[in-house]
């Protein structure tokens, strides 16, 4: 019986959208029990679990024999000032970095650090690989989070009983991981987290901020050990919202997740309505510090240059994800059609791409956003950038072979004036020889919703309320 049973679960489970599979999940198993040190702990197990359900799309940090060693260099990036006061400390990441006229800035936090006072702010940036020189962070006050990992490795070392944690409620956790054939080293990866909340609060005690902000929900370890000590904490949206992590099918854990929550605008809020991760009162629509920037800045004419000749022209932002996947894709469509060129934007370090046409061009020096806005039309899959783009004017020709861009978008950007859903390459290739081409400031005016105008004073409205 248990055997067929197991078998018709799977036969429904391979129907299922893995976006479904984990509100499944909570929905017909007593995850309520599963507790550590008496505490609700389902959050940090269903992080677990939507992992390893997304582990095609979610990016992770590779471990070599050199990561150690880089994260013991890492560490000692502005260390002292993990021992002096701040009144905010801010955690974002080298994916949020960009270059504007020969300065690096940080496109979620930066100006929330320029509103609040750069030396009230402590600022601290997750990395791969390495850090920027000191100097380039100036006037911020960084520091490494591999300070905190590595802290949080000694921790592990010496304190062998956190590998041991009784788990409440374990007998749930495991029957949920064998119905779904899934094995995650639950443990290890409980010790790890508690370990770096250890060394979070031991950090947060020296600092004394007011208020900690992150930039990732992959940061929720952060929110735990902060709100463990009464710090009230504020996430900025990095990425799209109407995901199984943000939209839990009963409320969590307050500790885990944030008290305010900064979204691009107010379509990202209704999405949130629920209120089972952030309370609706407490989600404030700003807008993009970034697309502010672009907006105000005259063409680039080097990207104008690369344009020239060409009767229309395609930018495809790609991620480590989809590099590879959607070079491809466009290589053919690139093949079908020699009077439009694609731009290839990869965000991060990638091999060069050999045996392409002469039409499509990766462009390393400038950001996705730097090269849409010269662009006809945007082409990708499942990304914030289709949202980006139509903010600052260009139109989308998306990518939908697997239904995963319409999963994700196709509420969000339902008119089809502005954005175009493709399921093939022929579909693509006709998409971008026909679709009308619409006026630039319409576009724009288009995506209100989407991205709140008037960033700046959006997020100096919101900071007030929140550190009042």
């Amino acid at each position: 019986m248990g055997s067929l049973f197991k078998e018709c679960l799977n036969c429904y489970l391979r129907d299922m959208n893995k976006e479904d599979i984990l509100n499944h999940i909570e929905t017909k198993y007593p995850v309520e029990q599963i507790r550590v040190n008496g505490e609700l702990f389902w959050p940090f197990f269903r992080s677990l679990l939507n992992t390893e359900l997304q582990s095609s799309i979610i990016r992770v940090h590779q471990q070599t024999p050199w990561s150690g060693m880089r994260k013991v260099r890492n560490a000692f990036l502005g260390i002292l000032n993990w021992f002096s006061k701040h009144d905010y400390i801010l955690f974002s990441n080298e994916l949020e970095r960009k270059e504007v006229d020969g300065k690096f800035i940080d496109k979620l936090n930066e100006k929330a650090m320029e509103l609040l006072g750069y030396e009230r702010c402590l600022f601290v940036e997750q990395v791969e690989k390495e850090h920027l020189r000191k100097k380039y962070y100036h006037p911020k006050v960084a520091v490494s989070l591999d300070f905190v990992l590595v802290l949080s490795f000694v921790i592990v070392v010496f304190q062998r009983s956190l590998c041991r944690m009784p788990i409440e409620g374990e007998e749930v956790l495991k029957k949920i991981l064998s119905d779904h054939n899934l094995v995650i080293d639950y443990r290890l990866k409980l010790s790890l987290f508690l370990a770096k909340s250890i060394a979070l609060k031991y950090t947060f005690r020296k600092v004394s901020p007011k208020t900690v902000f992150i930039s990732d929900y992959g940061h929720f370890y952060i929110t735990y050990a902060a709100k463990s000590l009464g710090i009230p904490v504020v996430e900025f949206q990095h990425g799209i919202l109407n995901h199984a992590f943000y939209n839990p099918t009963k409320e969590l854990n307050p500790l885990f997740t944030p008290d305010y929550l900064l979204v691009f605008g107010s379509m990202d809020k209704k999405v949130l309505a629920h209120g089972f991760y952030v309370k609706q009162e407490n989600i404030i629509p700003i807008g993009g510090l970034y697309l502010e920037l672009m907006e105000r800045r005259q063409q680039q004419s080097e990207i104008l240059h690369l344009l020239a000749g060409f009767e229309k022209s395609v930018c495809v932002p790609t991620s480590v994800i989809s590099h590879d996947y959607l070079v491809s894709y466009i290589k053919a469509v690139a093949e079908a059609l020699p009077n439009v060129i694609f731009i290839v934007v990869p965000r991060g370090e990638f091999p060069e791409s050999r045996d392409l046409p002469s039409n499509i061009h990766i462009e390393s020096r400038y950001s996705f956003q730097e090269v849409v806005r010269h662009c006809t039309y945007n082409c990708c899959t499942f990304s914030t950038c289709s949202l980006e783009a139509l903010s600052l004017g260009t139109q989308n020709v998306l990518i939908d072979e697997d239904g995963m861009t319409s999963y994700y978008f196709g509420d969000t950007l339902s008119d089809s004036r502005y954005t175009l859903f493709t399921k093939s390459k022929k579909e693509l290739i006709e998409g971008i020889a026909n679709f009308e081409v619409k006026p630039r400031n319409e576009i724009k005016a288009s995506n209100h919703l989407a991205y709140y105008p008037g960033y700046s004073d959006n997020l100096r409205n919101a900071l007030e309320r929140i550190t009042s």
